[in-house]
């Protein structure tokens, strides 16, 4: 039985029309080398369980039970391990969308939207890269307030942004810098202290607004932030970017400390 806190984040949630979530999983994921010879980069494992699984149960949990993935890279696998992940998850309610061209994560989300328009009629949809996974703290959770910070009368998009200097490796750089109002300017410079976490609230008709067939996200991000519709929500806890061998394996490492032999008070912890 859930308790009454996720019973009224659920209410919210669908009261909002943030109750469907989109995860991009087409990508050849390059940057994984032999890792990803005989499956999409979602589909890596971290501590035994496959990141898109982890991602689908956090999602799952703040009660976004209508999830739909997009699949091309190695697709028969991807779908195969998504007809598994439905069976041990009776709450899901799963979509899946094959696409014969890769057309990166914006004309992903557009191809979606034209071809399962009952998916989106609401209007308003989560999106989430396929290689990102979080904790929250105690007194944080991202989805929650997320939700409550979206503003559909002004914003066409949400964008979940984390400190660069809580991030190994990150590099000098970061993407945006959050503005008094929380609208977000991007310079994706030195900078910047912010970096895009992979996790955001968006329009439909913002993607459907682009003409092009294959483009990137950052294209509607940098659209919205001309409209003065783009703004920013700072996220706590941990935020893990697996996009490389090296932060699959230090990912891994991290969640086996916590979760081998870990009681429940520890996971809540997190």
């Amino acid at each position: 039985m859930m308790d009454k806190s996720a019973d009224d984040n659920d209410v919210s949630l669908r009261a909002m029309n943030l109750d469907h979530a989109m995860i991009f999983a087409a990508g050849r994921g390059t940057r994984m080398r032999e890792l990803v010879n005989n499956c999409p980069k979602p589909f890596l494992k971290i501590n035994g369980k496959t990141i898109i699984e982890r991602l689908i149960e956090r999602l799952l949990k703040n009660n976004i039970t209508n999830i739909l993935v997009n699949v091309h890279y190695q697709a028969d696998v991807a779908i195969r391990e998504l007809q598994e992940i439905q069976e041990r998850h009776s709450n899901l309610k799963l979509t899946i969308s094959k696409e014969d061209d890769l057309l990166e994560t914006g004309g992903g989300a557009k191809f979606a939207i034209q071809n399962h328009p009952d998916f989106f009629q609401s209007g308003v949809f989560w999106a989430f890269n396929g290689d990102m996974l979080w904790h929250d703290t105690p007194n944080s959770n991202l989805i929650q307030e997320m939700a409550k910070a979206w503003d559909a009368d002004k914003m066409d998009l949400l964008l979940s942004l984390f400190p660069k200097e809580k991030v190994d490796n990150h590099g000098d750089k970061g993407d945006y810098h959050i503005l008094d109002d929380g609208q977000l300017k991007r310079t994706s410079d030195t900078t910047a202290p912010l970096l895009f976490a992979g996790a955001r609230i968006c329009t439909t008709t913002l993607v459907t607004s682009f003409d092009e067939k294959a483009f990137s996200y950052l294209k509607l991000f940098d659209l919205s932030e001309t409209k003065n519709r783009l703004y920013g929500h700072i996220q706590k806890g941990a935020w893990y970017h697996i996009g490389t061998p090296e932060s699959l394996q230090t990912t891994d490492k991290l969640f086996k400390s916590v979760e081998v032999g870990a009681t429940v008070l520890n996971l809540k912890a997190l």
